[in-house]
């Protein structure tokens, strides 16, 4: 193999290699310690919790793009939400609150009874 060819191939396998990970659909171990995927996480865990629990008011929640069928789709909408709503109490807590305790228990963290 000479020439361009053989420069080739090397990306090919590159390629091919970055193709397989992405397929595995395993988080790396750097993925999971990510911070702001672990935030992230975190945030999509509490306000789920909230609103299985019919924590937060209705009213709160009527034009919410991410919000179908009780179920939290995040989109930029939520951004909006939650950096407006994150210092709002839901019962007894703070929606930052909520966060903070799901962000520390990580993947360990379940919506409290």
């Amino acid at each position: 193999m000479t020439g361009r060819f053989a420069l080739r191939l090397p990306a090919f396998a590159i390629l091919i290699a970055l193709g397989v990970a992405a397929c595995d659909g395993g988080a790396t171990s750097e993925e999971k310690t990510d911070p702001a995927r672990q935030r992230k996480a975190a945030i999509e865990k509490a306000v789920q919790c909230l609103l299985d629990r019919g924590a937060i008011p209705d009213e709160q929640l009527r034009s919410a793009t991410w919000l179908r069928d009780g179920k939290l789709l995040p989109n930029a909408d939520f951004t909006d939400w939650y950096t407006t709503h994150d210092n709002v109490k839901y019962q007894g807590q703070t929606l930052l609150d909520w966060t903070e305790q799901a962000e520390k228990a990580g993947n360990t963290w379940r919506c409290p009874p």
